[in-house]
């Protein structure tokens, strides 16, 4: 889900990672899932990439569309 959220944006890993206060490394596990994404990253998710509980369930359903 962060991967779709970062191409929705446009932005490459470093610049999310930036955007996000964490490391590259440690965005790069989030997206392949060697890491749980922990309450307070999720919480910066949404803050800085304005995003509502509403608008992350559409994110969900298009990547479903696309997969399928």
């Amino acid at each position: 889900m962060i991967k779709l959220i970062r191409s929705h944006y446009g932005e490459t890993q470093r610049m999310f990672a930036k955007r996000l206060g964490i490391s590259t490394s440690y965005l790069e596990k989030l997206e392949i899932g060697s890491r749980i994404v922990s309450e307070n990253v999720e919480a910066r998710i949404l803050a800085r990439c304005d995003l509502t509980s509403q608008r992350i369930q559409d994110l969900k359903a298009y990547s479903k569309v696309i997969e399928a």
